[in-house]
């Protein structure tokens, strides 16, 4: 009896159809080498408004418009408030709206007082900040020279 298996295939002779060990492979081009990355996107990108110290312009933004938001409320919730203390006390002395006109008129007042106060209060710190350490100095030994 003779032997029926099939001869194996010369490894330094390529097959037509592609690989020399699996006969039904397509023959595919070897995969080229890959195009060199621009400098440009080797390096990461420089963030839009980012300043010396790391946070952004848009955070600061967002800070200054929490402030905004802030005093906004207070001044209307001190006014309504003005005006509920009013409210009670027409309540407790059964009277007309004149307490409830008179707290309007208080919570109004006070309100535009403390806005006034904090804005004064913010500006002086800025001009310390713009001023150095020396305008923070009371006495002659503290300042820098």
């Amino acid at each position: 009896m003779t032997d029926q298996t099939p001869p194996e295939p010369d490894p330094d002779t390529p097959n037509p159809d592609g690989d020399p060990l699996d006969p039904l492979a397509p023959d595919i081009p070897p995969t080229p080498e890959p195009p060199q990355i621009p400098a440009l996107l080797r390096e990461p990108a420089a963030r839009p408004g980012t300043t010396p110290n790391g946070s952004s312009e848009r955070r600061a933004a967002f800070g200054e418009l929490g402030k905004a938001w802030g005093v906004a409320m207070e001044f209307v919730f001190t006014i309504v408030g003005g005006l509920l203390i009013g409210v009670g006390a027409d309540f407790v002395f059964k009277s007309s709206p004149r307490w409830a006109l008179a707290g309007l008129a208080l919570g109004f007042v006070y309100a535009l007082w403390r806005i006034i106060r904090r804005t004064l209060e913010e500006e002086r710190a800025r001009e310390r900040a713009k001023a150095g350490p020396t305008a923070h100095a009371t006495k002659p030994s503290e300042r820098v020279r």
